[in-house]
């Protein structure tokens, strides 16, 4: 199970017919409410297909902080997650890149 903390980074992965990536940083947690903040991603790759991978870029906030419910899956050993809108949610990142469509 992954536990979310402060400290922790959070990805929402959402689109239709594109895929597009919001990062947010875990300011606090307080049992089972996060306080996030938007933080801007950098592209790291690029290509002419139209994708490329992001990463957080924590010097960058965006808006002010916003406080989400944490919810884990009904299955053994399931991973937490918070839900950012209606169409998505925010898991915690594994460090790796994370796959988008870029912007034109």
């Amino acid at each position: 199970m992954t536990t979310i903390k402060a400290g922790d980074i959070l990805y929402s992965s959402w689109g239709y017919e594109q895929t597009n990536i919001n990062w947010y940083a875990v300011v606090k947690r307080a049992g089972q409410w996060v306080t996030l903040q938007e933080v801007e991603g950098q592209m790291v790759y690029d290509n002419a297909t139209m994708t490329g991978r992001t990463t957080p870029d924590l010097g960058k906030p965006i808006g002010k902080p916003i406080r989400r419910k944490v919810y884990q899956d009904s299955y053994e050993g399931a991973e937490e997650f918070t839900q950012i809108k209606s169409y998505s949610l925010a898991n915690k990142w594994d460090g790796r890149p994370e796959w988008c469509s870029t912007h034109g």
